[in-house]
């Protein structure tokens, strides 16, 4: 993944990341419980990739986005964001997937949610791509 990294620019590694688990996410769109598992398996893929590429985005910002003598403190604070939003973004997809919400199929309604979600953090770090780092 380094050399894939290496020489593009962070927003560009985001915006291509949530790209890739949105359209993961909308391949999923429709698969039943009596589906086959090779009818989810480019759907998990391409989400597969996507989570790789945000990742090491992620992780890349978050110590590239402090001054040097903070470095501990933006992992930090990156880290507890991942953990927080996993658990909302937990509850958020078993809220829906559940029925707690009557939108139609709960399980689309979940992955078309997820979908949604991606393509918004898309767009809002392809409008970020001109800040500059922080000083240090």
């Amino acid at each position: 993944m380094r050399r894939f990294g290496a020489g593009r620019a962070l927003w560009r590694q985001l915006v291509l990341g949530l790209l890739l688990a949105a359209a993961g996410d909308l391949a999923l769109l429709g698969l039943t419980a009596s589906g086959t598992w090779w009818r989810a398996l480019p759907g998990l893929f391409v989400a597969g990739v996507g989570s790789g590429v945000l990742n090491a985005a992620l992780a890349r910002l978050a110590v590239e986005s402090v001054p040097a003598d903070h470095v501990a403190m933006g992992s930090g604070a990156s880290n507890t964001a991942r953990y927080v939003g996993s658990a909302l973004g937990l509850a958020l997809v078993v809220s829906i997937a559940s029925g707690g919400l009557r939108l139609g199929d709960p399980a689309d309604v979940a992955v078309g949610a997820g979908a949604v979600l991606a393509v918004l953090g898309a767009a809002v770090a392809a409008t970020q791509r001109r800040r500059q780092p922080l000083p240090g």
